[in-house]
């Protein structure tokens, strides 16, 4: 590479690149705001003025979840008749049942809705409030009928969804049996299918329609329950007037009537009475279904390019500039970025953005979630980078740096024009890995709802209740990536 990391900013494929992406990333914020049905992070109503940002975990049927690719469920109905009733436009964020109080509280979001029960924690949380209940709920156990060799209260293999008022109520009660967490109750139930745990608790009603949708199944009722309600970043004004919408909703016999739509008619859960590992099933056979699942996640592909490509931009200069400093500076700057290079090589990826995207937004406000993967990412790579560059200057022939400076170069010259372009021709296969591990590892940006790949596989998985061939595909998208940008930087190589 003839100009090192000057090579970056100067190519033209880049900026093209990159210009060419930007629709893709931005498509989900704007063409989709004429839909006229319920979806994740699109527009709702036509109020006006700034809209409701509420958090919701689509994977808790009948409440809320996914079906063809809309977002419905009791809970998604009771908001929109709220946000109707109190003139606000309403925009669904889709995240991770177990990311949502954390970002409710960084005042991300103006209230959350996602079955959430009020626990003793929770009120203790000064920066969460509740709003009055809207939904008494109580606890079921799901359990094969044909296999009833350990029965409820014996030392069993219990799963549970992670972060829910369930998993709370197994510790607290049953602290000898072996609890289980899944990320949605979609997993839980596929666990008990394989045969790996022995009951799945849930909410009473869902608990029904699993059993109603797959006939090996039983339920017993447990001892246990609680009171669904909206979640607040501390206390604001819009408290009291979600509590006077329910009341009123209750009066008028509006959560009743939703009640009897959602959890009266069987028809409302999903279908899960097929095997998640087998591609020969009913649904399967369809065409649309492939061609669908392929679209939507390709989809991904595109935002997936942009977190790499701005993220190797950035962990690219930015690694240049570490590793200059580190050897052109004093001892005491050395340590520190010694040190800065030591922690984010040191501690992993998912935790260094879950403490930009969580952590961060005390300081410096909300942060959008491609801002926080890319400075994630770019940080983490950076680390790699600078490791590299610093190691390539050590090792550098003195002898031409002896040679540039009886020219009379300057320091600038000299690495600019002599030192890092050998550095990166010899390194070359360091920092192509460092390129194809920073697509991979992109995927680690779907837990906060990123939008690419990995993001679109598991929401396919979670609407059909099929993660083998969504994952299948995602994999073959990642692969091809890879390759691809194996090839283009081999190409890049040989001209240069």
């Amino acid at each position: 590479m003839k100009y090192g990391c000057v090579f970056v900013l100067k190519s033209r494929f880049f900026a093209y690149l990159f210009v060419f992406l930007l629709p893709f990333v931005a498509q989900s914020k704007t063409s989709q705001y004429n839909a006229n049905y319920v979806k994740c992070n699109i527009r709702i109503g036509d109020f006006g003025g700034e809209p409701l940002i509420v958090g919701i975990s689509p994977d808790f049927p009948p409440f809320e979840f996914l079906k063809n690719n809309k977002l419905v469920g009791f809970d998604v109905d009771l908001t929109l008749k709220v946000a109707q009733h109190i003139g606000k436009d309403i925009i669904f964020r889709c995240l991770p049942f177990s990311s949502i109080v954390t970002i409710l509280s960084k005042t991300q979001l103006d209230m959350a809705v996602s079955a959430i029960n009020i626990t003793e924690k929770r009120m203790q949380n000064k920066l969460l409030s509740f709003s009055m209940p809207y939904y008494n709920s109580n606890f079921g156990i799901i359990f094969n009928k044909y296999d009833q060799k350990i029965k409820w209260g014996d030392v069993a293999h219990i799963a549970v969804q992670e972060g829910t008022a369930m998993e709370i109520f197994l510790r607290n009660y049953y602290k000898n049996s072996i609890i289980l967490t899944f990320p949605n109750n979609n997993l839980a139930v596929q666990a008990l299918k394989s045969g790996l745990v022995n009951f799945v608790l849930l909410e009473w009603e869902q608990a029904k329609g699993y059993v109603n949708s797959y006939k090996k199944f039983s339920l017993s009722m447990v001892e246990g329950g609680g009171n669904y309600v909206f979640a607040f970043p501390s206390v604001p004004p819009l408290i009291n007037i979600v509590n006077n919408a329910i009341k009123k909703l209750n009066d008028s016999g509006v959560i009743d009537y939703l009640s009897n739509k959602w959890f009266i008619n069987d028809k409302c859960m999903p279908d899960i009475d097929r095997d998640s590992t087998s591609i020969l099933n009913n649904q399967q056979k369809n065409n649309i279904y492939y061609l669908d699942t392929i679209y939507y996640i390709f989809n991904g592909v595109w935002v997936t390019i942009f977190y790499a490509l701005i993220s190797i931009i950035g962990g690219l200069l930015l690694g240049c500039s570490l590793a200059l400093v580190a050897v052109l500076s004093p001892r005491v700057i050395k340590l520190f970025i010694s040190f800065y290079i030591s922690v984010f090589r040191g501690t992993p990826l998912l935790l260094q953005l879950g403490i930009i995207y969580f952590t961060l937004p005390n300081i410096t406000g909300s942060i959008p979630v491609w801002v926080a993967g890319i400075l994630s990412l770019s940080l983490n790579s950076s680390a790699y980078m600078a490791s590299i560059v610093q190691g390539g200057i050590v090792n550098f022939d003195p002898g031409q740096l002896e040679a540039a400076d009886s020219l009379n170069l300057s320091t600038v010259q000299k690495y600019r024009d002599i030192v890092l372009p050998q550095i990166f021709r010899h390194s070359a296969p360091s920092f192509i890995n460092e390129v194809i591990d920073l697509i991979k590892e992109s995927a680690i940006i779907s837990v906060i709802g990123g939008g690419e790949i990995m993001h679109r596989a598991n929401t396919i998985g979670i609407e059909h209740y099929n993660y083998f061939f969504p994952l299948a595909v995602a994999g073959i998208f990642y692969y091809t990536l890879s390759i691809l940008t194996l090839l283009l930087i081999k190409i890049t190589n040989k001209k240069v």
